[in-house]
């Protein structure tokens, strides 16, 4: 083809026929002009396609972490409601005459008053798109900006889970080891428990302290607020969760 056209115009140079040269001459311009642009949309057109696979890929991986968190942090969310549950019934009970607790129901509340619900999610693909600036290569504005923010919604309960840890381990658990048999409160507690104490305790002592009901009330109000934050956490993840979603849908 190229030999044809070399021909052709060193034919027409040759007749001295410079008015269908030069038309010639503009012709082949704009078949070579036609061809790299086509080149062009060509290289376009993959590169596009290589950014649609790498967004599914992503979404993929995203769906897979934020499913998994969803699941943690609902289990969390409900050991915060047992908590509350069992301060509640433990501060009814507490007072200059307390009302009588079952010794199991009372091991029950004083597990509670020590259990730190821990949620620790998967962040390794969130954080590679944050630290990486790829966000961009998801195509969803509002997903976008949702997964951008999600970091910020988690340290907001992560501050009120260490303000949680911190009440227990220089008030609550000093409190224990002194006044209560804290080898009850392991009893089921997935640690190998060794039983129950053998040693005596008195109940209408403890169930009358102040310092319990004041150690009690803490620790509600910080799993209280715990499980609000929870809450809210659990609602942003299934927005997100449901913008992944409907984005892979597009993909099929």
């Amino acid at each position: 083809m190229i030999r044809f056209f070399r021909t052709l115009r060193q034919r027409l140079l040759a007749e001295n026929r410079v008015s269908k040269y030069l038309l010639y001459a503009a012709g082949e311009i704009v078949l070579v002009v036609i061809g790299i642009l086509i080149a062009l949309q060509v290289n376009n057109w993959n590169e596009a396609r290589k950014l649609r696979n790498k967004e599914y890929e992503t979404l993929r991986r995203l769906e897979g972490e934020f499913l998994e968190n969803h699941e943690k942090l609902d289990s969390i969310y409900l050991a915060h409601k047992e908590i509350n549950r069992c301060l509640r019934a433990l501060m009814a009970a507490l007072g200059p005459n307390p009302k009588p607790i079952a010794s199991d129901s009372l091991d029950t509340y004083m597990k509670e008053l020590s259990h730190i619900p821990i949620y620790k999610p998967l962040s390794a693909s969130v954080n590679s798109l944050l630290t990486t600036g790829n966000l961009g290569i998801i195509s969803n504005d509002t997903l976008r900006l949702k997964i951008s923010r999600w970091p910020e919604q988690l340290a907001d309960y992560q501050y009120e889970a260490d303000i949680n840890y911190d009440l227990y381990n220089f008030q609550i658990l000093p409190y224990l080891a002194t006044q209560y048999l804290y080898r009850n409160t392991q009893i089921d507690a997935g640690k190998g428990d060794a039983g129950k104490s053998n040693f005596f305790l008195n109940t209408q002592k403890l169930l009358s302290d102040s310092t319990l009901e004041n150690l009690a009330e803490l620790k509600r109000v910080d799993s209280e607020s715990l499980e609000i934050d929870a809450r809210e956490l659990i609602h942003a993840q299934m927005e997100i969760l449901d913008l992944i979603r409907e984005e892979l849908l597009k993909f099929n």
